[in-house]
């Protein structure tokens, strides 16, 4: 099947509208998408209207932030959120300390960039309301910072020279078994994102016992397909899903030709894979 459960709109960090993505979806034959913005769920009602206008069948998607507590370290974890209908003021509620966090992140970001570039004059507030965006994302500074800079410089470049990760702590993360919960009771099913990056990390023994342990908790799938995943690790990745129950899904996380050059829509996803998860009462709309 060829399918996308991974994109990310204007409504996040992304580049382009949910009906621009959508158009680019059905130029690749893509028949089964989902728009995954961060810590936020727009109305999707058009938005499915307009999926279904062009055959393509649309699942409603969100990717949670969260942190993961582990002695010693904590490191952040991508939660995806599928439903058929997820329930938006339920989760936009809970997510709203998250996109204040967000937010914050965002201001201190600008307040360094100034300091680095005075001539530039950024303004958060500005920024805030000049865009779709529920909160102002990193790769929305970057993309001034290079537009002010001029050059060759590009958008990725800014982001590994000027855009500073600010360290996220927990007075605004979720925890994973939190976003789980919030999810269920949003009507979805909870899928960890790019698990690869994990995998890579801690290897395979470390990585198997976390991944267990957030089963227990209430994690559901298994982002197995992925750009960056190589061959060796989708096997693994997948056998480790099959072996805890998990759902096994894939997708690009595109946010545009500016920010993810080196991405494209949609892939292939062997049916056998993919079928338990789209046959799931909350995602299916037999």
């Amino acid at each position: 099947m060829y399918l996308d459960l991974h994109t990310h709109s204007y409504f996040s960090d992304g580049e382009l509208s949910p009906e621009e993505i959508i158009d680019k979806a059905r130029n690749k034959k893509t028949s089964i998408f989902s728009i995954t913005d961060h810590n936020f769920l727009p109305d999707t009602a058009s938005i499915k209207t307009y999926a279904e206008k062009n055959q393509i069948q649309y699942i409603d998607g969100v990717e949670i932030s969260t942190l993961y507590r582990m002695s010693g370290s904590n490191f952040s974890l991508h939660i995806l959120g599928y439903g058929r209908q997820l329930n938006r003021e339920i989760l936009n509620k809970n997510l709203q300390r998250t996109i204040d966090g967000y937010n914050r992140r965002a201001i201190a970001i600008i307040d360094k960039i100034n300091k680095l570039l005075p001539d530039l004059r950024m303004d958060f507030q500005s920024l805030r309301l000049a865009g779709h965006e529920a909160y102002v994302s990193r790769n929305t500074i970057a993309r001034i910072v290079a537009q002010h800079l001029k050059g060759n410089i590009t958008v990725k470049d800014v982001l590994r020279k000027y855009v500073f990760i600010e360290q996220e702590d927990d007075t605004w993360m979720m925890t994973p078994k939190e976003s789980f919960q919030l999810i269920a009771s949003a009507g979805g099913i909870p899928v960890l994102a790019h698990s690869g990056r994990e995998l890579r990390k801690l290897g395979h023994v470390a990585y198997e016992e976390i991944l267990a342990n957030l089963a227990k908790e209430g994690l559901l799938g298994l982002e197995v397909y992925y750009p960056k995943h190589s061959e060796d690790e989708v096997i693994t990745l997948r056998n480790l899903g099959r072996k805890l129950g998990l759902y096994i899904t894939g997708g690009s996380d595109w946010h545009g030709v500016i920010y993810t050059p080196e991405v494209s829509i949609g892939r292939e996803i062997p049916a056998e894979d993919i079928t338990p998860f789209l046959q799931d009462s909350r995602i299916s709309t037999l």
